[in-house]
């Protein structure tokens, strides 16, 4: 981003897959995150209705950072399904053998507050949403699935010297 302003490189959009969804991307760039899109796991605005301990991105995300005082990024969501997955798992095994529990596991089939937890045959879970955010006014917002979407997308970004 910085290199772009200073070439005065103006696209009509920005987007990348992992920097925008971390805070560090907004306090290092400031101002000029602004308009920038980036792929997300999760969101807290997803509307999932979660088997698990957390049950909604809302409730996930307050409690989050009620513990830890700032606010979950989506691989913290990731690890923390992950955990739910294995405990799920573990439970359904009725064992700690490893065999039984990697079974176990590929046959997960649930809604967690993460979205759907569920494997094809190669191990991937190919059944769980995205969604997409957008830097806007220095915070970030869920712009896509309109469906949770907090935020209608700014489109096209305006050139550096008309922001």
């Amino acid at each position: 981003m910085q290199q772009s302003k200073e070439l005065g490189f103006s696209p009509k959009g920005f987007a990348f897959s992992v920097g925008p969804s971390i805070q560090d991307f907004q306090t290092t760039l400031k101002n000029d995150a602004n308009f920038v899109f980036g792929g997300t796991q999760w969101t807290s605005v997803m509307k999932f209705q979660g088997d698990d301990l957390f049950k909604t991105p809302e409730a996930y995300n307050t409690q989050y950072q009620e513990k830890f005082k700032y606010e979950p990024a989506y691989q913290s969501a990731d690890a923390t399904a992950c955990g739910i997955a294995y405990a799920h798992a573990l439970e359904a095994a009725g064992s700690l053998d490893p065999k039984a529990v990697r079974d176990a596991i590929a046959k997960l089939d649930f809604v967690s507050f993460y979205g759907q937890i569920k494997f094809d045959e190669r191990g991937i879970n190919t059944f769980k949403s995205m969604a997409v955010e957008q830097w806007q006014d220095g915070k970030r917002v869920t712009v896509w699935p309109a469906d949770v979407a907090n935020a209608k997308a700014l489109w096209p970004t305006p050139a550096w010297n008309g922001r």
